[in-house]
């Protein structure tokens, strides 16, 4: 995988790549099932991920690759994407084409067309969809299921998401057709961190970076928000030192990509139990005043939103963010 940093001195030294490829190997690995998922919260390097996989040497395979546009609602216009992608890779698609909307969409219809069109050409190929969960349709959920159920055998899909989507997987996993990729496989190791911060020029002891290892959790997004701040620190040990969920500009990534797009008692919940290392429904109902918070809670670690169950009940969840 190669992860950029763009420091403050634009220019070419400005860009510093390290790869990880003991993780796209793994990705390698996991497109040998039928199916891979990709989940993890917003920063994780899912999509980094996917394209450094995608520009890897040699492969040997068509790509048609969607992505979901913000809040797609309208299943006719995903499917014209997903129709569209495919018969680009396969070299059918004329220059300039562009398929239509109709008043008569039938989502049964364009399923078996997708599928059709896949199955004419026998070269290996991989669809992929990266951000699904903008994708808001439970029909589209619906044909999605049977697609990839059906998918001819020189197909495979990959699927970039930052949350567990309604789609009925359960006969891919138990054939051994799925393979799936989660937020502590993408995470960074100390000793990546230790390449990322070297290969963007910064100096901090082998303390320091264990501590920022430590604080961020190997969080892609908490890395490189800390480099570019790092970058033109005077005192690089005392940034990591104090480098917390609360600095600017880990703050403003968090509200832009998390808190904003959550309904108003979602984010009302959130800045409420803010302050607390672990929180429970009840305790969340009392610092609310409203009923319902244990579902909410669920709600969010079903979402990859950066709460974890700590109890089997489920009855006690942490809701502060991976930067700590």
């Amino acid at each position: 995988m190669v992860f950029s940093v763009n420091t403050r001195n634009p220019g070419p030294a400005a860009l510093r790549l390290i790869e990880r490829g003991e993780l796209v190997a793994s990705l390698d690995r996991a497109t040998e099932a039928k199916v891979s998922l990709i989940s993890a919260p917003a920063g994780s390097g899912k999509t980094s991920l996917l394209r450094a996989w995608a520009d890897g040497p040699g492969q040997p395979y068509r790509l048609a690759v969607v992505q979901v546009r913000r809040d797609q609602q309208d299943a006719q216009q995903f499917w014209l994407a997903v129709l569209t992608a495919i018969r680009q890779a396969s070299g059918t698609r004329a220059e300039g084409e562009q398929l239509a909307a109709t008043p008569d969409f039938n989502e049964a219809a364009i399923g078996e067309r997708v599928l059709s069109e896949l199955a004419a050409h026998r070269d290996r190929t991989f669809l992929v969809i990266d951000d699904l969960h903008e994708l808001t349709s439970p029909e589209a959920f619906m044909q999605l299921t049977r697609l990839l159920e059906k998918l001819p055998q020189h197909v495979h899909a990959i699927l970039a998401t930052r949350r567990d989507l309604p789609l009925r997987l359960h006969k891919l996993r138990l054939a051994g057709e799925l393979a799936e990729i989660r937020a502590a496989d993408l995470r960074f190791t100390e000793r990546e961190t230790r390449q990322f911060l070297e290969a963007s020029g910064i100096a901090v002891s082998e303390a320091g970076v264990a501590r920022l290892h430590q604080r961020t959790e190997g969080w892609a997004a908490g890395l490189r928000l800390a480099a570019m701040s790092l970058a033109s620190s005077p005192d690089p040990e005392r940034f990591v030192a104090e480098f917390s969920g609360s600095s600017r500009t880990v703050a403003e990534y968090l509200l832009a990509e998390m808190l904003e797009c959550q309904p108003p008692e979602v984010q009302h919940l959130l800045l409420r139990t803010s302050l607390l290392d672990r929180v429970n429904g009840e305790l969340a109902d009392l610092l609310t005043g409203h009923p319902g918070s244990e579902r909410i809670l669920l709600d969010l670690e079903d979402a990859n939103a950066f709460v974890v169950s700590l109890d089997p009940a489920p009855d006690v969840v942490p809701v502060s963010p991976p930067v700590r």
